[in-house]
């Protein structure tokens, strides 16, 4: 299948798109401390704050099953640190059980918070759960029933500071169903956040993907409506108090047509006014 204006292939049958739903988030900050607050905050709000980012991150999960979603992603930074702590290692490792236990797959990029050189705990991921490499950008298919709906194609940091353009690697085979790229970037160059793995909308285009589920920018927004999608799932649980307004991950639906309608759904366990 080949949406209007994509090549197609000359002797292949038509390949017709399916209609599916999934859940974009990223920049979970798992276990992450309210750096400030928790000394002079009650111990009630205390308490709060130090399992707020945890509770968000079940509410996202605890969101796929109730949509009946196809499967997750996740852009980036997962962890606030390259040591991941424990505690969040298996919070993170029990919500992927949890979707797994569905048959909900879930895939995972790293960013410059928890790249693949730093240290973590012996966790073992259940097997529906996959984390992408730091090499080069490969790819993964989603299987419904036994048939393919949609490749995701993803890349990991190895390293906190990447400052390469990692968009260039993705590339849209002629003959994949629908597409979709996890980075975790700074596209053109937003203020207010490092310029990690630094490109443009341009670039986003030239890859031929479908839709971009992008991390890293803790302001959900959209990038490009269309031709391809593109969209920050922002942070799910605001930090601190410069992180206003509501918080939380898409849900994003994709019509038989191909066509793409992500929609915001708050998660957010304190938020800040």
């Amino acid at each position: 299948w080949a949406p209007d204006g994509w090549p197609g292939t000359p002797g292949c049958a038509e390949r017709r798109p399916m209609a599916f739903r999934f859940v974009h988030t990223g920049d979970l900050h798992l276990d992450s401390p309210f750096v400030g607050l928790t000394t002079e905050a009650p111990s009630g709000v205390v308490a709060t704050l130090r399992e707020a980012t945890l509770r968000a991150w079940t509410n996202i999960v605890d969101l796929a099953l109730v949509a009946q979603v196809d499967f997750l992603l996740v852009a980036g930074d997962a962890f606030e640190h390259a040591n991941r702590t424990l505690r969040g290692q298996l919070a993170f490792r029990d919500g992927l059980a949890r979707l797994a236990a569905a048959r909900i797959p879930s895939f995972v990029v790293t960013g410059n918070h928890d790249p693949l050189n730093g240290w973590e705990p012996s966790v073992t991921w259940p097997e529906l759960a996959h984390r992408f490499p730091a090499k080069d950008v490969t790819v993964r298919p989603v299987l419904r029933a036994g048939e393919e709906i949609a490749r995701v194609h993803g890349i990991s940091y190895d390293r906190r500071d990447i400052t390469t353009n990692l968009a260039r690697g993705f590339q849209r085979d002629v003959n994949s169903p629908f597409s979709i790229g996890l980075l975790h970037a700074n596209v053109g160059g937003l203020e207010g956040a490092a310029n990690y793995a630094p490109c443009t909308v341009a670039d986003l285009q030239a890859s031929g993907m479908d839709y971009w589920a992008l991390g890293h920018i803790h302001r959900h927004h959209v990038v490009s409506a269309e031709r391809p999608a593109a969209v920050y799932c922002g942070n799910p649980q605001g930090r601190d108090p410069g992180e206003t307004d509501p918080r939380g991950c898409y849900v994003v639906s994709v019509d038989d047509s191909g066509r793409v309608r992500p929609e915001f759904r708050a998660v957010d366990v304190v938020r800040w006014q």
